[in-house]
């Protein structure tokens, strides 16, 4: 019970403090108590961080490369080239490629506050429009490895190309984000910016200059793995390469600025708490049951369980012992979508989630864990059921 407590003040830590208080803080102290009280030891603690250490090193990077990004004026110069009744489908592509291509947590960062300020601009409700990143966080995360931390996890322990992950999980993730943009649309209920509205600044070079980064780093990530070359060290290299471009522009800026150590600290924590917990939840019962059954769609809606429950990375290391190690199996692929698309519900379910209210309120929006819940059922509701099927049906 108390491994249990711990979590949840984890998990809860970050939504509930005031709000000067670092995200990280409540996991981290919650961590600290598990290891002084013994419910984790400091060598079992040390494994649950290493099995970690590749999707930490990747978000360490990812967030300054969007970062770097965002100062050299890709981002604006992309929403800018938008308005009227183009706006919405253009923005939530946009947010479609940079969870992609960049992992979710830098998008729902650099993404909401930028989406807000163009509804702003628009003369629009900006509240719709936040939440764009937000969906498409959790829809768009299962297209590649570098996607989502848990993808990266996912591929290191059964050892998978970047090629095997999209032929499997890209249909699906298409899916759902076509459907989630439709209930996007019809649901949540962005207004669309009149044809007049204010246009915002185009920054041609930046454009062109930062896709091209983005392409080649695209690339990297999709082929890197056939040589050795880890999304990490694929993400660096990009970093330099647009630090030489920004201060050719004039751009001077503290190089450790843009790094998420407490983002970093924070997925730490929860790592060790749900090791700490793994013994007090029938994750592996369940899911062994799953398994000698064949139904993936049981699985993926344990996998959402999971995600929402204990976070989804945490959810998907608790999971892998269950699933094996032998082959990614059908029962494997899908606890995984499961794990991704789950986290729509309770916005403590991710890393990004955390994030993306951080960010909302940063721009002072008034939205809360229940508006999340709300506005995560109706879109991501059909959209998991038809992505889930869609793998179901493809696999």
């Amino acid at each position: 019970m108390l491994a249990l407590a711990l979590l949840a003040a984890g998990l809860a830590g970050p939504l509930l403090r005031p709000g000067t208080c670092a995200a990280w803080i409540a996991p981290m102290a919650a961590a600290a108590a598990a290891l002084t009280t013994g419910l984790v030891d400091t060598g079992e603690a040390t494994d649950a961080v290493a099995a970690l250490a590749e999707p930490i090193l990747f978000l360490l990077a990812a967030v300054p490369l969007a970062a770097r990004l965002d100062r050299l004026g890709f981002f604006d110069a992309a929403a800018a080239r938008t308005r009227g009744r183009w706006a919405p489908a253009t923005l939530w592509g946009l947010a479609s490629v940079t969870v992609a291509v960049l992992n979710l947590d830098a998008a729902v960062v650099l993404l909401t506050p930028l989406y807000v300020r163009c509804a702003r601009c628009w003369g629009v409700d900006p509240v719709p429009y936040a939440f764009a990143p937000a969906l498409v966080a959790c829809l768009g995360s299962s297209a590649l490895p570098v996607s989502n931390l848990t993808n990266l996890v996912f591929v290191e322990h059964f050892d998978l190309a970047p090629s095997r992950f999209l032929a499997v999980l890209g249909v699906p993730t298409a899916v759902a984000l076509l459907v989630g943009f439709a209930a996007w649309r019809l649901l949540v209920r962005p207004t669309v910016p009149a044809a007049g509205a204010p246009a915002r600044a185009t920054d041609r070079s930046a454009l062109m200059s930062g896709g091209a980064v983005l392409a080649v780093t695209a690339a990297g990530f999709v082929a890197g793995r056939a040589v050795a070359v880890a999304p990490w060290v694929v993400a660096i290299t990009a970093n330099v390469t647009l630090e030489v471009l920004l201060r050719r522009r004039g751009h001077q800026s503290p190089v450790w600025r843009d790094v998420p150590w407490g983002a970093a600290g924070l997925v730490a924590a929860l790592a060790v708490l749900a090791h700490g917990a793994g013994d007090a939840l029938p994750l592996n019962d369940l899911l062994g049951r799953i398994g000698e059954r064949g139904d993936p769609v049981l699985a993926a809606l344990v996998g959402a369980g999971a995600a929402n429950l204990v976070n989804n990375l945490p959810a998907l290391l608790l999971g892998l012992a269950a699933l094996g190690d032998a082959g990614a199996s059908a029962v494997a692929w899908a606890y995984l979508l499961g794990v991704n698309i789950g986290p729509l519900l309770l916005v403590t379910g991710s890393l990004s989630g955390i994030l993306w209210l951080d960010a909302a309120r940063k721009e002072g929006l008034r939205i809360g864990p229940a508006r999340y819940l709300a506005v995560g059922l109706a879109v991501g509701g059909p959209a998991s059921a038809a992505s889930v099927a869609a793998l179901a049906i493809g696999g």
